[in-house]
């Protein structure tokens, strides 16, 4: 149980860091050689396995100490990570899949200027880190109740 919470906070951490690198400084990924981490399916994986991960851990951390105080953080993360993708996929729709380089070109072209992105990526940072906050939390009440046995 421990195992994916554990797991839990690094996948939605990653993806609080990614939403952050992405939107203020995509050229890392480039001159990393890892470009491919900014396209719309690496971040549609990306936020599915947190959502999933945060999903499972939920339900085994709830088994143990039901407790429904952490569903809000998990609820809301998750649905902040979607809003997040669907508002990259709006603003994008024109960009055929080429990631956010293309969708900040198609933003300005269409006078949208990068504040759509940058809130869509805002958003995506602020439901990893629910997300991650949840599993901490998780982890927390779990260490609390082993420590009580």
């Amino acid at each position: 149980m421990n195992k994916i919470d554990r797991l839990g906070v690094i996948a939605a951490s990653l993806c609080a860091v990614h939403c952050v690198i992405v939107a203020f400084f995509p050229w890392i990924l480039t001159a990393l050689g890892v470009g491919l981490l900014a396209t719309g399916w690496a971040e549609w994986l990306s936020t599915a396995a947190a959502i999933a991960v945060a999903g499972i851990a939920f339900v085994l951390g709830f088994q143990k100490h039901r407790s429904l105080k952490l569903a809000p953080f998990f609820i809301a993360g998750a649905i902040a990570l979607l809003a997040s993708r669907f508002i990259e996929e709006s603003l994008g729709h024109h960009a055929h899949g080429h990631g956010h380089q293309a969708l900040a070109h198609e933003a300005e072209a269409h006078g949208h200027g990068l504040d759509i992105h940058v809130i869509a990526s805002l958003v995506g940072v602020t439901g990893g880190l629910l997300i991650a906050w949840g599993h901490f939390q998780s982890l927390r009440i779990l260490r609390k109740l082993k420590s009580e046995a």
